[in-house]
């Protein structure tokens, strides 16, 4: 990891980002209708312009306090190799140019959510692999919510 531009949002006060190429857009908050049978990780979904799609708890994956969505949180859609998925940010920083990012394994074993970490004005970012949100058995689980509903 060298040099890319990042989408940089804020849960419970700690920073994260995602790849700017991996975001497809950002939403503001919206009511999230559970999805019977989905894996504990799946809030439940919400339709984004006419596609029905899973929101992931971001905070539980992450082990961090768990709240209620509120209004003013950002849900950030975004396109994994497998699906389009959303997550809860509190707040989004904006996009910046991230420099010098290292890679999380060099300073944390067996953090797979975790790919990198930027040193942004003396704060740590933590960057996420989208790809490692959901396991196998999370994801082949909400297929099968998915086709049930269908």
């Amino acid at each position: 990891m060298n040099t890319e531009h990042l989408v940089i949002f804020t849960i419970e006060k700690q920073r994260f980002a995602v790849r700017y190429t991996e975001v497809k857009r950002v939403v503001r908050a919206v009511e999230i209708t559970p999805l019977p049978s989905a894996p504990e990780i799946i809030v439940g979904v919400i339709n984004v312009q006419g596609e029905v799609l899973p929101v992931i708890n971001l905070r539980k994956r992450l082990c961090l306090k768990e709240k209620e969505i509120d209004i003013d949180d950002k849900l950030i859609v975004l396109n994994t190799h497998k699906r389009t998925v959303i997550i809860i940010a509190d707040a989004i920083e904006g996009v910046i140019k991230g420099e010098d990012i290292i890679c999380a394994k060099d300073i944390v074993k067996n953090i797979d959510t975790i790919q990198g970490i930027l040193k942004i004005n003396g704060d740590l970012t933590f960057i996420c692999d989208i790809e490692k949100f959901l396991s196998i058995e999370e994801e082949e689980a909400l297929e099968r919510a998915e086709h049930s509903i269908k």
